[in-house]
């Protein structure tokens, strides 16, 4: 999470995974969360595009909420 927000807003845990969102297969309006960091080939079609900014997705343990936020350009 940032410097500034240490415990969750919803369940007060003040334990956090980092991850990202990706769409579950072609074509598919779902999406999942996963645990880690983006690999940089996963970005290759954003990058053709030259568009757009990495996402992070931290996942509070204590009641799964997620909070976004967006790194420097693809």
């Amino acid at each position: 999470m940032t410097e500034t927000e240490t415990t969750c807003p919803v369940c007060g845990s003040a334990e956090f995974e980092e991850g990202y969102v990706d769409g579950l297969g072609p074509g598919s309006s779902l999406v999942g969360w996963s645990r880690g960091a983006r690999s940089a080939t996963s970005f290759r079609g954003f990058r053709q595009k030259r568009r757009g900014r990495a996402l992070v997705a931290w996942r509070c343990v204590g009641c799964d909420r997620l909070e976004f936020f967006a790194r420097g350009k693809l």
